[in-house]
């Protein structure tokens, strides 16, 4: 449920870096051979079939040196309204997902000693995020999975690079889980205080393909104020002051998404 716009961006990026891909559900136009390029479909909270989707990559590739794991799902309901169902389904999909899958590629990586596992988190994974209890809360346990399966590969050639855009132009926020699995939001975006100040989906996926390219262990991509925010919850790590920004956020963004409601 990621944007297929931010994924097609990162796919024309990587195609002038003369990559082989594995393209899940999306496609490029482009002028390339058959082998160049594999298209499987791939559901990421079917885990049990990961492990064959892996073997016919490597059966067609005979190798896989990258693993973007690019599938998610974003929230616009308060804590106390929405389901234990829909906090299980973005869980499941935002987290036991991207751990599958990286579980299935992973034995491959370390028996050759080296690759690079791509994990789309967020900002939501270093500042709490109201309205998206579940969208945050799986964010910070990607961050704590896959930082902790980075220091335990040390003596392995493999990079773990989380990514961490904030508000970026794409259709997330209308595929937003709203209380439960099957409702989504249907908040104008301009409405939402958090989408003011969007980033160009071009440009996050070109930060997130330098990332990669530069094999760093973390990035954040947003303009300001959102990119204010990491830097001083990172360098200024006052917690009182991290309670006030997040409490005022929450303030504006509860009463936009709360007057929507009333406006159904």
């Amino acid at each position: 449920m990621a944007s297929a716009v931010f994924k097609l961006n990162i796919l024309s990026l990587l195609f002038y870096s003369n990559l082989k891909l594995c393209i899940v559900c999306v496609s490029e136009t482009r002028k390339v051979s058959d082998d160049d390029v594999l298209v499987l479909p791939l559901d990421s909270v079917a885990f049990d079939t990961h492990a064959g989707c892996v073997e016919q990559v490597l059966a067609h590739f005979g190798r896989i040196d990258v693993l973007v794991n690019n599938s998610g799902r974003s929230q616009r309901s308060v804590f106390w309204q929405t389901s234990l169902a829909g906090d299980r389904h973005i869980l499941e999909l935002n987290v036991l997902g991207q751990v599958s899958l990286t579980k299935a590629v992973l034995p491959h990586m370390m028996e050759r000693g080296e690759g690079q596992i791509v994990v789309t988190s967020s900002l939501s994974g270093i500042i709490p995020t109201p309205v998206g209890s579940a969208y945050s809360g799986s964010k910070f346990a990607v961050h704590g999975f896959f930082n902790t399966l980075q220091a335990e590969l040390h003596s392995y050639d493999i990079n773990i690079l989380l990514a961490c855009p904030g508000p970026v132009i794409s259709n997330v926020g209308k595929n937003s889980l709203v209380g439960e699995p099957d409702k989504t939001s249907t908040l104008d975006p301009t409405k939402d205080p958090m989408r003011a100040n969007d980033m160009p989906t071009a440009r996050c996926a070109r930060l997130l393909a330098l990332g990669m390219v530069n094999r760093l262990d973390e990035i954040w991509a947003a303009r300001h104020p959102y990119l204010l925010y990491p830097y001083l919850k990172s360098y200024l790590p006052v917690p009182a002051l991290a309670r006030r920004m997040t409490t005022t956020f929450a303030k504006s963004r509860m009463k936009a998404i709360m007057e929507d409601k009333k406006m159904q």
